[in-house]
């Protein structure tokens, strides 16, 4: 403790009841121990809206959908643009057989006319019939040749037209399976969603808890700190604590430095019969006594 030398008697009594309350009575304010709180992060959850989750499932779902459903009827098209083909080909091969047809008839009646011409019979009624015979008898082919490739065609068109229905089938069929998986994904999204909030709200609840569970526990330990401080705050020192302290050195330093400035034998007399001085000093009472008895020769 830092403390003017006194000079006269007041002054030394003055500054002993300092030294004495500095080191006896006076004890360190509590100011407590910072222990710092629990902080934990909490899962931030934002449920989104039927709409939203919809049209999550439907960019989900639509690109495979689609590409599936493309797939079979681009398989299907494929057959009836060559059932078009082939239409196309036997029209040709139709054709194509007509004009052979009367071109072979023509030569052959060219070849009878010719014949005829020769014999001079060209006017004759066995000409005339066989011309008649040929122009039936291609007649005849032609038509037979129309109604094998009508039966033909018939038969394509009808590949066709089951083909067209497998078409409108396919994609009936993927729209309910859209509608179908799209209510099954809508429904599963919807149910996950709750139960992630459920779950998260569970964790935050937890965390919630343990923060409060820790600030309960740091009010309990620095109550039970401070109960502990102002426990030992109430003993007293032993003597031992205010040696280390330095409270006798500073009591013998402030007496001393009184009664020093007092001749030898005046200092033993009032120091002898002072009956504060014992108060501050304890056991070194005895040793600061001898100490002006024997400057004093007594």
């Amino acid at each position: 403790m830092q403390f003017t030398l006194p000079t006269t008697k007041e002054q030394m009594y003055e500054t002993l009841g300092e030294i004495f309350y500095y080191y006896r009575i006076k004890r360190e304010g509590w100011e407590g121990v910072e222990l710092l709180p629990l902080t934990l992060n909490r899962i931030e959850f934002t449920p989104l809206s039927e709409n939203d989750i919809k049209q999550r499932i439907d960019k989900y779902i639509a690109p495979e959908i689609s590409m599936q459903k493309r797939q079979e009827m681009q398989a299907v098209e494929k057959e009836i643009s060559s059932l078009q083909t082939q239409k196309i080909n036997l029209s040709v091969a139709n054709e194509e057989q007509k004009l052979l047809i009367s071109k072979e008839y023509e030569l052959q009646s060219s070849v009878l006319m010719q014949d005829a011409l020769s014999r001079g019979t060209a006017q004759s009624t066995i000409i005339t019939k066989a011309l008649e015979e040929l122009q039936s008898d291609k007649a005849e082919k032609i038509e037979e040749l129309s109604q094998s490739y009508a039966t033909k065609i018939s038969e394509i068109d009808g590949r066709i037209t089951a083909l067209n229905q497998k078409l409108t089938d396919i994609e009936n069929f993927y729209s309910a399976y859209r509608d179908q998986l799209f209510n099954s994904k809508l429904q599963q999204g919807i149910d996950e969603q709750e139960k992630f909030g459920i779950d998260v709200l569970k964790y935050n609840n937890g965390i919630e808890e343990r923060e409060v569970k820790h600030a309960n526990s740091v009010l309990s330990r620095s109550a039970e700190l401070e109960l502990k401080f102002r426990e030992l705050n109430q003993e007293f020192y032993t003597k031992d604590q205010l040696v280390e302290m330095g409270y006798y050195e500073d009591v013998i330093a402030c007496v001393c430095a009184y009664y020093d400035t007092l001749d030898a034998l005046t200092a033993y007399q009032q120091f002898s019969a002072d009956k504060k001085v014992p108060i501050y000093l304890d056991d070194y009472y005895i040793n600061i006594l001898y100490i002006y008895r024997s400057r004093a020769g007594q």
